[in-house]
């Protein structure tokens, strides 16, 4: 595979992302949405890390900062987004737009690489 063909792989489960985080705040009950996103946030973590490799970039106890930028947001969507949607579920639809924030400023990172 070239690497356009990881670069759409990553797009589409940056999408199946979004869409399932916001239908899961909508839903909230949905126990499928919520195993979806996790699959979907594991195949985000594998496509990332196999465009990294593709363009070269190695562990080599260190990596750039902008990687470590990345990771962070990442995370912070995984983690974040099911526990507002478990515990405070009114505020779950709130939050969107910043979820839709938090992704523009990793994709910011990730075409422009400070």
């Amino acid at each position: 595979m070239n690497y356009f063909d990881y670069k759409f792989f990553h797009f589409l489960t940056i999408i199946l992302f979004l869409f399932n985080l916001f239908l899961t705040s909508y839903n909230p009950q949905n126990k499928l949405f919520k195993i979806t996103q996790g699959i979907v946030t594991l195949l985000l973590l594998g496509s990332g890390f196999l465009l990294m490799n593709r363009l070269g970039i190695k562990y080599d106890h260190t990596y750039p900062l902008w990687i470590w930028f990345k990771i962070g947001v990442w995370i912070l969507l995984a983690i974040f987004p099911p526990v507002i949607i478990k515990r405070f579920p009114k505020f779950a639809t709130k939050l969107n737009f910043l979820y839709i924030a938090l992704i523009a400023i990793a994709a910011f990172m990730g075409i422009y690489k400070p």
